[in-house]
């Protein structure tokens, strides 16, 4: 299955990943909540591909992941988010992603696009803690916290990248802000597609999943 579409990536919004990291973990540092966002700021599409383990077929993905975790200190708070985010990611597309493909059919993709988006930002106006971790992810992302996040999983998918990040990839302040701000200006309905109740109940699910994931896995 293809998860890119006219160049943009496909995945669940950051307000989403950031329910997911509030379940797991409701006092986590700014760093850990910048990490669990982080990974997307990769730009070029076959990067992201690879280094959210999309290259791979569904059943060798989480085998990818513990490997790559096991390459990060995950004592530090935004790899630990950052090796959420991947997971999360992981659990949306074999589930919520794959379902609604496979009900839209062809064409499926902006309005997928569309559907995230409003879920996402009807979360951040109705949702007083998703609103708080945006806040704190946007101060972070003003003040540097957390970019390594993103670094830290392009080197474990493939070391030696000569693109300089933060500039000419992984552009982390830019993306938070950009996102944060849309968010701000955008206050929409509810999704009609995933529903603030498909999506709390798919977050519980996720934090729970991780946990298991970590001790499963000695990580």
């Amino acid at each position: 299955m293809q998860f890119f579409r006219n160049g943009v990536f496909v995945m669940p919004s950051h307000s989403i990943h950031l329910l997911v990291a509030y379940n797991f973990e409701p006092n986590g540092s700014p760093e850990f909540y910048t990490g669990c966002i982080a990974p997307d700021a990769v730009r070029d599409r076959e990067d992201k591909d690879r280094t959210h383990l999309r290259d791979l077929p569904e059943h060798e993905r989480p085998g990818a992941l513990v490997g790559l975790a096991r390459k990060l200190d995950l004592s530090r708070g935004e790899n630990l988010g950052a090796v959420l985010h991947l997971y999360t990611d992981i659990l949306w597309d074999t589930s919520h992603l794959k379902r609604y493909i496979e009900s839209y059919g062809e064409g499926w993709f902006l309005p997928y696009r569309h559907e995230t988006a409003i879920a996402g930002a009807w979360m951040f106006h109705h949702m007083p803690h998703i609103r708080r971790l945006w806040e704190v992810v946007a101060d972070a992302a003003e003040k540097g916290i957390g970019f390594n996040a993103c670094k830290a999983v392009c080197e474990g998918v493939f070391p030696g990248c000569e693109k300089l990040c933060g500039t000419q990839c992984g552009d982390v302040r830019g993306m938070i802000l950009y996102n944060f701000n849309w968010n701000k200006t955008h206050n929409p309905e509810p999704s009609q597609a995933f529903p603030p109740s498909v999506i709390s109940e798919f977050a519980n699910h996720a934090a729970r999943s991780f946990a298991e994931f970590l001790k499963e896995y000695g990580l």
